[in-house]
């Protein structure tokens, strides 16, 4: 008579079959944390552009200021003087930082914020030079910023004026090359001016023609020039804020973790 014998797994066996499955199990997690962080994203990536588009919108129909769409607005303490119309100090109250009104704008503010730690995303205006606006929010997959709006900063520029423009608001002109450089209400720095620091009061139709706007009769100025302006009108979240937030850039509006 034959004796049937049953054969388990060894110790060994068991072991090597449970680090598998955990290893399995791992990388599964973190495919699905990834596809997740990816999907939060483009959602945020989707709130930003509805937003975007009620704020054209508001703005078309009511005539409502950029800052008018924030909620909790502070005046922005980030953007170095001189940038486009301001000071861009502590005490400008030309440029605003905060979150975005969605009462204003009527939208359900239940429906867009963050998907992960359901804050309101960021926004920033300025009334000056004919305001601008920027919305921002935190994508968690590339630990990037995603910045959205009309606001697009101007590299810094110096021109040499053809006519000196006398401080008491006769008018110079310049290069063809250079018109659409500067805007009504920048504040620019001057080469020969007294102040050294003054505002484009008026820009003639053809572009070529400044008015600076301090009244004053000493010197002339020979030279106008803005400086580099701010890369954005929204602070990180962090404690040093004078980074802004950029579009793709490190500092994020807010924190998602």
């Amino acid at each position: 008579m034959s004796t049937k014998s049953t054969r388990g797994f060894t110790l060994v066996e068991l072991i090597v079959v449970i680090t598998i499955l955990v290893i399995l199990g791992t990388i599964a997690f973190m495919n699905m944390g990834s596809f997740s962080a990816s999907a939060r994203d483009s959602q945020r990536t989707s709130d930003l552009n509805q937003i975007n588009s009620q704020i054209m919108t508001i703005q078309a129909k009511q005539g409502l200021t950029y800052s008018n769409m924030l909620s909790g607005v502070t005046a922005n303490q980030i953007l170095p003087a001189p940038s486009i119309g301001g000071t861009g100090t502590v005490l400008d109250t030309s440029y605003f930082a905060g979150d975005v009104n969605y009462t204003v704008l009527g939208i359900d503010a239940a429906k867009f914020k963050d998907p992960t730690k359901a804050v309101a995303y960021k926004a920033g205006a300025t009334t000056a030079a004919g305001t601008a606006y920027e919305l921002a929010a935190s994508l968690e997959e590339t630990n990037q910023a995603l910045v959205m709006g009309v606001y697009r900063p101007r590299a810094a520029t110096t021109v040499t004026l053809a006519t000196s423009v006398a401080i008491d608001g006769t008018t110079g002109t310049v290069a063809a090359a250079d018109i659409g450089k500067f805007r009504v209400g920048d504040t620019v720095t001057v080469t020969g001016g007294t102040p050294a620091t003054n505002t484009i009061k008026a820009i003639s139709a053809d572009g070529l023609t400044l008015t600076l706007g301090t009244t004053n009769t000493v010197a002339a100025a020979t030279a106008l020039a803005l400086a580099k302006e701010a890369d954005g009108l929204i602070a990180d979240y962090g404690t040093d804020k004078t980074k802004v937030v950029t579009n793709k850039g490190a500092n994020l509006p807010y924190a998602i973790q």
